[in-house]
């Protein structure tokens, strides 16, 4: 004949408290890894196409947070952008969009994305096209580069 084993209440609920305490950490690390929060929100002036140039790590620019802490670069007319901040080192989220003058935003995919300078392993600037595929394969000798801080 064989055993059974039979659980009581007390057993199950302390196999259940232990596994949420020794899960508890690989629960945050997923949340982590598993946030809809980006990281870096680029706000491009309303309807701007063309390359955009966004300057990292510059002490001559301001560094804007969000209420959640995301970085808010905000690109001017020109197509320029620049921040205090540090590029991220890590996994990071970007985001891209329209900011119209009623505040409205609108998300964006770039149509082409580079890094064009990197320093001791640090990121001082990138480039992406916002635009349609025709427009980005007229421009791509504009491509801006950058050589000086």
């Amino acid at each position: 004949m064989k055993k059974r084993m039979v659980f009581t209440p007390v057993l199950i609920t302390i196999l259940l408290v232990l596994l949420y305490v020794y899960h508890l950490p690989l629960l945050a690390l997923f949340k982590n890894l598993t946030t809809s929060e980006p990281n870096i929100i680029y706000k491009i002036n309303n309807n701007y196409t063309g390359w955009i140039t966004v300057k990292f790590s510059n002490s001559e620019c301001q560094t804007q947070k969000d209420s959640k802490g995301n970085i808010e670069i905000s690109i001017n007319s020109n197509g320029f952008g620049c921040t205090q901040t540090d590029y991220p080192k890590s996994w990071h989220k970007s985001v891209y969009r329209y900011i119209s003058s009623e505040s409205n935003l609108k998300e964006l995919e770039p149509k082409a994305k580079s890094i064009i300078k990197i320093e001791n392993d640090n990121i001082l600037a990138i480039t992406f096209f916002i635009g349609s595929l025709e427009e980005l394969n007229k421009s791509w000798e504009l491509q801006p580069q950058i050589n000086g801080n």
